[in-house]
This record gives structure tokens, C-alpha cells and sequence, in this order.
């Protein structure tokens, strides 16, 4: 016979049962992590959202604010944009904070992805902690263009690197210019913000396998890679946006981006141009429209079948891992997070792209590398329309790195991957336990 409790003993099963229930949601999702991350009742509205949708977060009380529903707005227009006018609460940053100079074995290259202590300062920077949902936006006022969500998303795939996941960040569809478009925006001066103690070891996951690496891209290039898809985002000759361009095979189009040292020419480019093997040029503005609002035009997403539509024309869809890459890491990320957030499809940034590959030459070529590199990119083997940029034999108007002391070349390093495996010793070297991840985003 079952005996039924009495009053008192149910009462306390009952406690007991609520407890265990509270102990349970508490740790959802958990794994080790200091700060499980608890998603916010956001998270329903998936990455893009609306400007209704972002109002609704600032009338309510969400923006920098400190309970479970927190969200914090990051703008990535300049300063002077951001002062003449932002979402109320938004919160200001330098585009330039998002880009680092790493070794990447053969040499150091700038505007690549940050290191984890450096994610982990921006972060706790703005206050972003275990509640946080997060908005990019723009108050770049050539939001009518498509340029400003290239800066939005390098931001969004720098998060989306270090673990956070899509349930915690939104992109504002049409930015700053949709939100003023009906509701107007602020001059107010930048909030108060209270630092918070949050890092990236505590998400569930580090994200590697969004970032392609020079060994993947070479490994692609040499046709060890059949079910990868490479965008090249730059443009090319007569595709209505670029008169000339590097994909082509014009000459002197890639501008180089290390500082120019002794007997460096005023204005200095990459060894070659071209595109590597097998890319296909994509251009970033073909993952936007035009739309018109009460007062103005404004880019935003195309739909998710209308990108199908248009990567399919162009022979890429859902089967292949996609690559972006452009000249920086920058235009490509406009692509990136059209493919992420919009599509869902499976795609990764190559950051190091044009001003990295486009450097990986032969002495002979005016390249900082021994003519007998395996990682020379400056061969019909890896690189169609393989064009050389300096006139006759002069090389003044090279840059390849090598003039700075602090940018060693190792020609025949055999570690092509340090970045990501670096990273990958960062998450899981602290409170974030192992290498699959800390606490949680979203648990059970």
C-alpha cells in the first residue's frame, strides 16, 4: 500500500520539489562558468529585428539597465555620427577597437580577429554580462548605402567568434537610419556605463570554426577542398560598383595597410592582385536592397529566398561551407552576416584575406618570403589573374611587412592555424572549463 503524505510532509516535498526545480533552471545551460549566460525573453525574435522591436526595448526600460531582460546597444558609426545622433541608450564604439595585428605563422597581419583578453576588455567595457542581449547598429548616415553593415558585421562575427550566441545578438534591419525613419534619434551625450566582469570563457562555445585560416585557404586554393564555396566580396570589373578591381587582375588596386618605413613609396600595395583559385566574386551590396520610409531610403536584408536565389545564380547553396573574405575582413563581414543571421547557412570569415594573401610573394616578387615557401601565394597554382603590381623591376612601391622589426617572417613555419588554436587555449583556460565550453547560453 502507498502511503499518502499528510499535509506537512506534502508541503515540504512540495518546497523541496521547487528547490531542486530553482537549482535546475539556475544552472541550465551551465558548465562551469562563472556567469551562465540566462537568455533574456529577446531571444524569440530571432537576429534580425525590427525598429519597433528595438523602441519597445528603450521604452521599457532594457537598455542598460541591470535585470534579466538587459540590453545594451553598440553603435559603430564615428564619433562625430554618434553625436549628431543615436538611438537613446546607445552606446558608442570605435570601429577601430574591433581589429588586431596577430602572427599568423608566416607573418603578422593586421585587422585580423581579437585575442581573448582583448575581446574580454570590450565586453565588460559596455557592460555586456550573463543577461545581456545585444544590439549593432550604425549611425552612419550612409546607412542609404550599404558600407556601414560592413563594420556591423565584423562586429557581429567578432561575438559570434568568441561563443556568443545568436540568441544574444540582433542586428537593427535598415540600422540608425531605419529607427530615425520613425521615431527619430538623440543627441544626448554617451551613458554611464558600469563595467561589468563578464568574459568569453564563460559562453558554452568558441566559435573557430567561423574563421577560415591561411592553411584553409590555401588548402582550397589547391583543390583539397571541394565542398567549400569562396566569396570574394570585392567586386570585379563591370559588376556596377567597381570600374576596376584586384578579382580582375587590374594592377595596383589593393592599397597596402602596414606603415610605410625608409624607402617606402608614399602610397604602397600589396605584391599582386588577382583572386585566389576557384573564388567566385560576390559582391557584399547584393545582399541588400533599397527600401523607402516616411522620410528617407534606406538599405536593408534581402530575404532569406531572395539570397538563395541570388547564391544560386552564382552556383553556391546550403550544402557548401561558404568563405568570405574581401580586402580586410571588413567588406566580407557585410556578407557574413547576411549569410549567418539571414540564411542560417554555414559560413566563416577569412580576416586575413586580400591584404594577407596578396603579400604572400616570393623575394623575386617584391614579397617578404624564400622563393622556396610552400606558403607562396603568388603562383598560377593558387591565384588566377595573377597580376604583379610594381612597374618594371622596382619594389619601392611593395609593402610587405618586413620593415618593422617587429613583424618577423618565417617562411617555413609549419603552424598555419596559431591564431585559432591560441584562442582555443584562451577559452578553455579559464573559468570556461574545457575546450567545449563554460557556462551556457542556452541550456537545456
Amino acid at each position: 500500500m502507498i502511503r499518502q503524505p499528510g499535509r506537512k510532509t506534502g508541503l515540504l516535498l512540495f518546497l523541496a520539489l521547487v528547490s531542486a526545480l530553482a537549482l535546475t533552471f539556475q544552472g541550465c545551460g551551465g558548465g562551469g562558468g562563472t556567469s551562465s549566460y540566462n537568455p533574456p525573453s529577446s531571444a524569440s525574435t530571432g537576429v534580425v529585428v525590427d525598429a519597433a522591436t528595438v523602441k519597445s526595448w528603450v521604452d521599457g526600460g532594457q537598455v542598460n539597465g541591470t535585470g534579466y531582460n538587459k540590453v545594451v546597444i553598440l553603435d559603430l558609426g564615428t564619433s562625430a555620427d554618434y553625436s549628431a545622433g543615436h538611438i537613446p541608450g546607445a552606446q558608442w564604439v570605435d570601429s577601430n577597437s574591433l581589429y588586431e595585428n596577430r602572427n599568423e605563422g608566416v607573418l603578422t597581419d593586421v585587422n585580423m580577429v581579437l585575442d581573448g583578453p582583448t575581446m574580454d576588455a570590450l565586453v565588460q567595457k559596455y557592460g555586456i554580462d550573463q543577461n545581456t542581449t545585444i544590439v549593432f547598429t550604425s549611425s552612419d548616415p550612409t546607412a542609404k548605402s550599404v558600407s556601414p553593415y560592413w563594420t556591423v558585421g565584423r562586429a557581429y562575427w567578432t561575438f559570434r567568434y568568441w561563443g556568443f550566441s545568436k540568441d544574444r545578438l540582433k542586428i537593427l534591419n535598415g540600422l540608425d537610419a531605419a529607427y530615425a525613419d520613425q521615431y527619430g534619434l538623440t543627441t544626448a551625450a554617451s551613458p554611464a556605463i558600469t563595467a561589468s566582469t563578464y568574459s568569453v570563457k564563460d559562453n558554452a562555445s568558441f566559435r573557430g570554426d567561423l574563421r577560415a585560416s591561411l592553411a584553409g585557404m590555401i588548402n582550397f586554393a589547391d583543390g583539397k577542398d571541394t565542398n567549400t564555396a569562396v566569396i570574394d566580396a570585392r567586386g570585379q570589373d563591370g559588376d556596377g560598383y567597381d570600374v576596376k578591381s584586384s578579382y580582375s587582375g587590374d594592377a595596383d588596386q589593393t592599397p597596402g595597410v602596414w606603415p610605410s618605413g625608409p624607402g617606402k613609396a608614399a602610397k604602397t600595395y600589396v605584391a599582386f592582385e588577382g583572386h585566389i583559385k576557384g573564388a567566385i566574386a560576390v559582391n557584399s551590396n547584393f545582399f541588400y536592397k533599397t527600401v523607402t520610409g516616411t522620410s528617407q531610403t534606406y538599405k536593408v536584408f534581402l530575404s532569406a529566398s531572395d539570397m538563395a536565389s541570388m547564391l544560386a545564380a552564382n552556383g553556391i547553396n546550403s550544402s557548401e561551407t561558404i568563405i568570405v573574405h574581401c580586402r580586410t575582413g571588413v567588406i566580407a563581414a557585410g556578407a557574413f552576416v547576411a549569410i549567418d543571421s539571414v540564411l542560417g547557412w554555414n559560413v566563416e570569415n577569412y580576416d586575413g584575406s586580400w591584404s594577407q594573401w596578396g603579400m604572400l610573394a616570393s623575394t623575386a616578387n617584391c614579397g617578404p618570403l624564400d622563393p622556396n615557401s610552400p606558403w607562396r601565394t603568388d603562383t598560377a597554382q593558387r591565384t588566377a589573374n595573377l597580376t604583379f603590381n610594381p612597374p618594371g623591376t622596382s619594389c619601392a612601391n611593395i609593402e610587405d611587412g618586413t620593415d618593422n622589426g617587429t613583424y618577423p617572417v618565417n617562411s617555413f613555419d609549419t603552424d598555419l592555424n596559431r591564431i585559432n588554436e591560441q584562442d582555443s587555449a584562451y577559452f578553455s583556460g579559464g573559468s570556461g572549463g574545457s575546450g567545449s565550453g563554460g557556462g551556457g547560453n542556452i541550456g537545456c
